[in-house]
């Protein structure tokens, strides 16, 4: 199983001035950048905003920040860090409500965990009755101690491959400043929970 890329994000969930939007604020206050690459998706009022640069992307809305990190590479993850903090330093919003850690793992064999979802009550009888199951997606809510709450979601698709997606959710009235070690406890607990599903986690990229 790989952490996929580009499936890395941190969304911050509050209420900000469109200024804290626009082009040229990202591109000075947080990128330091005279230049970065800017993708519009959508059209009329139902667009988002990319704003990119150097492997980090950030899709600023009003009611909640996502910040997207291209790949897992030690240096791009400093750098995402970096402008996360960055952010939310300067763009200050007065209802910080929560914010969250996601990413997509994937692996080309379901067999390991298609084991135990066959032993589904649900599964012969939906056969028998001439159903053909077409994609499985499991989901739970998980906790332990030093975690905040996780929505981890299981697809086994048809073509025989497995998704694991895995959200951590802290419930934040004032942004804590994140460091690396933040984000690679949170990896850690996503190697964990794949462990749980009989997969071990490859890794190509920086692990200290």
């Amino acid at each position: 199983m790989v952490f996929v890329d580009g499936s890395l994000n941190v969304v911050v969930i509050g209420d900000w001035n469109r200024i804290y939007s626009k082009p040229e604020w990202i591109a000075k206050e947080i990128f330091d950048a005279n230049e970065m690459n800017i993708k519009v998706d959508g059209w009329g009022n139902n667009f988002k905003l990319y704003f990119e640069k150097d492997n980090v992307v950030i899709i600023p809305k009003q009611e909640r920040v996502t910040f997207r990190a291209l790949n897992l590479k030690d240096n791009t993850l400093e750098y995402f860090i970096g402008c996360i903090n960055n952010y939310l330093n300067k763009a200050q919003t007065p209802k910080l409500t929560a914010y969250g850690l996601n990413i997509d793992l994937h692996d080309d064999d379901s067999n390991v965990f298609a084991d135990e979802i066959d032993q589904m009550r649900d599964i012969n009888p939906l056969i028998e009755a001439g159903y053909e199951i077409l994609d499985t997606r499991i989901e739970r809510e998980i906790k332990k101690d030093d975690t905040g709450k996780i929505q981890m979601i299981v697809d086994l698709n048809k073509d025989g491959t497995l998704k694991l997606h895995i959200n951590e959710e802290y419930q934040e009235k004032e942004w804590k400043p994140i460091d690396l070690d933040f984000i690679k406890k949170y990896f850690r607990h996503c190697r964990e929970i794949a462990a749980c599903l009989g997969y071990t986690v490859k890794e190509d990229f920086d692990e200290k």
